[in-house]
């Protein structure tokens, strides 16, 4: 079945005639009722029946049109989803991180970026710095975070995140 003309049969059912449906859809009349013919041939149904200066449904046509309704709907909720998916909105964020980050970083971060993406789910995953490397390698991860010096695989790029000052005393200096 061919969804462009389903879509300009659906539009003509929503407007109640072709005219509005071919405004609406910027084409011109003559190619919506080429394609709603074409469509009724190659379903062999009638869908519509021309009324005065618009159409009416026939009882098949009024039942397709309620079945393009939700297929087009669902296509507008898909798109919709995607957009989001792109735009980073919603989703899933596999960090992979060892365990210092884990434990003192990771909470507070994770805090401020559910309020900002709340439609994320964030999972965290705590293994061995060489582990995480193997993970962002392998794409099992989209995020990888670990403690200490580390020589990173050619095909990651690493940032430093922070740096700890240690100090060092003598005992009798508590």
């Amino acid at each position: 079945m061919n969804l462009h003309a389903l879509r300009l049969f659906y539009t003509v059912a929503e407007e109640g005639n072709v005219t509005g449906a071919a405004k609406r859809l910027n084409i011109s009349q003559p190619a919506v009722t080429a394609q709603i013919k074409k469509l009724e041939k190659e379903i062999g149904l009638t869908l519509l029946h021309p009324r005065g200066r618009g159409v009416f449904l026939t009882q098949t046509g009024l039942q397709l049109a309620k079945q393009a309704k939700r297929l087009f709907s669902l296509q507008h909720e898909i798109e919709s989803y995607l957009e989001h998916i792109k735009e980073g909105s919603v989703g899933t964020l596999h960090i992979v991180t060892t365990s210092l980050p884990a434990n003192f970083l990771l909470p507070k971060w994770i805090s401020r970026f559910k309020g900002e993406y709340p439609d994320v789910d964030v999972e965290i995953t705590t293994v061995n710095s060489t582990e995480a490397i193997n993970q962002l390698v392998n794409y099992k991860a989209d995020i990888g975070i670990i403690g200490g010096n580390r020589t990173f695989n050619k095909h990651i790029s690493s940032s430093l995140l922070l740096e700890d000052e240690m100090l060092f005393t003598q005992l009798s200096h508590q």
